[in-house]
């Protein structure tokens, strides 16, 4: 996958906490983003995968797995299964996350594909880890408004589906559209220097 636009999602639910402030790479923050090496380019995509494993812990991202299969299961039975049924699917959900987690070990391909970004994506790389820090702060926020299996029940399921789907963060809704991370700017006039703590 290229450069980083998917690794807070890949890395979501590989975590161990290891506090962190803030995507933060040591790669210039002024650098445009279309300039990087591929090496720091890989710098910058492995400091995303460690904040997002500092914020969401393994137990934070497999709880999704596990009341999405609980979900399922209770779809498949026409809606009909009881409290203990829908709470013992979820912790299968939940067991059979961690399993696939211990098997896929520590795993450091995500970023070796990575590179820079198209020129159309004038940010600097300090944008750029800004909104991945604000990215993975929102995804964080949104799986711990996700229930336990000990507390699922049937409403659940309707709540999580009415659910809005979460917005860009405002650190990336400028980014030019080419920088592939949400943003909807048209890649002028992007500049600007700061990093995203660290």
């Amino acid at each position: 996958m290229k450069w980083i636009g998917a690794v807070v999602l890949v890395s979501a639910v590989v975590a161990t906490a290891c506090g962190s402030s803030g995507v933060s790479s040591g790669v210039d923050p002024n650098k445009s983003a279309s300039e990087v090496t591929d090496d720091e380019a890989k710098k910058v995509c492995e400091a995303a995968q460690s904040y997002s494993e500092s914020k969401i812990t393994v137990d934070l991202g497999c709880r999704l797995a596990g009341v999405t299969t609980a979900a399922v299961a209770n779809a498949l039975s026409g809606g009909e299964l009881s409290v203990e049924d829908l709470r013992a699917a979820c912790d299968e959900g939940v067991e059979l996350c961690k399993d696939e987690r211990e098997d896929d070990g520590d795993d450091d391909s995500t970023c070796d594909s990575a590179t820079a970004r198209p020129a159309a994506c004038d940010a600097t790389v300090g944008e750029i880890e800004t909104c991945l820090t604000a990215q993975v702060d929102a995804f964080a926020e949104s799986l711990g408004s996700i229930p336990s299996c000990a507390d699922l029940t049937a409403e659940d399921f309707a709540e999580l589906g009415e659910a809005e789907t979460p917005e860009t963060p405002s650190e990336c809704s400028s980014l030019p559209v080419a920088c592939g991370l949400g943003g909807t700017g048209d890649g002028d006039g992007m500049g600007g220097a700061g990093g995203a703590g660290g």
